[in-house]
């Protein structure tokens, strides 16, 4: 239980250094409330992992989100897919001519 604790309070420092750290080195500072605000959402699911564990609701909570962080990732990459495709088509329509 005290392991549990323990390592519960280690990853909340860690994450938390880890964060201002970052938004420190961040060099543009309009994105930061973004940041701010997407942190601290983590930071929220970070506090309530002991209630969330006791309660069985970990993995379900945890999974919805990663399966919509993954979806929106993955749409993402397609855009930028697209982006790439029609690039090489116009660089191939170019060395054409």
């Amino acid at each position: 239980m005290f392991e549990y604790l323990y390592e519960w309070v280690q990853n909340i420092a860690f994450y938390m250094i880890l964060s201002t750290v970052f938004l420190e080195v961040l060099p543009v500072s309009t994105y930061k409330k973004y940041i701010r605000f997407f942190t601290g959402m983590i930071l929220i699911l970070l506090l309530m992992a002991p209630v969330l564990k006791i309660c069985g609701m970990q993995d379900s909570v945890y999974g919805v989100f990663s399966g919509k962080a993954y979806e929106k990732e993955m749409e993402d990459y397609m855009k930028e897919l697209e982006g790439m495709q029609l690039e090489a088509e116009d660089r191939m329509e170019t060395d054409v001519e």
